[in-house]
């Protein structure tokens, strides 16, 4: 009896305090990880990219298709799309952390020994033929002819902001 007791003495203790709860709700459950959610149900095959790596763990728990993150085997074919140089090969020919950064060309570079910044050039074909459509980032970008600014959430001092990509 006084075994029963303490369960469920503790139970409702860490009832409304649960770390693991309130930790889901900080990733999935806020209106950002809601629209992620949302656009990804409607665009299953979309990619997204950002330029903060906070994000980067961010679209994967919230089922979108990311192409920035973490990679434990090398994705050559990928990565010569983008960049078939060969001294980008020598870049991305292993396990490498993916970072992402709007340019005006399409490359590769080498960042340290196992991450890669992905330069990517919003309004070049590529964007179409790896079909990367969403953006999420702190930063603000002009929008134009190939970045329309989607929504924009913000909070604690910090905006981020959705981009579509239509090349």
């Amino acid at each position: 009896a006084a075994l029963i007791m303490l369960v469920i003495f503790s139970a409702a203790c860490v009832f409304r305090e649960n770390p693991v709860h309130k930790v889901l709700a900080e990733l999935t459950g806020t209106p950002l990880s809601r629209y992620i959610q949302t656009t990804s149900n409607r665009h299953p095959q979309a990619r997204w990219i950002t330029t903060d790596r906070v994000f980067e763990g961010y679209l994967p728990a919230n089922g979108a298709r990311s192409l920035t993150g973490d990679y434990s085997y090398p994705q050559v074919s990928l990565w010569k799309t983008i960049d078939p140089s060969p001294a980008a090969f020598t870049a991305y020919n292993r396990a490498v952390h993916a970072e992402a950064a709007v340019d005006t060309r399409n490359y590769i570079e080498l960042q340290n020994t196992n991450t890669i910044t992905i330069h990517l050039d919003p309004c070049s074909p590529l964007m179409k033929k790896l079909n990367i459509r969403y953006l999420i980032t702190r930063n603000a970008y002009t929008p134009g002819q190939c970045l329309s600014l989607q929504t924009r959430f913000t909070g604690n001092n910090v905006a981020v902001n959705v981009y579509e990509i239509t090349p």
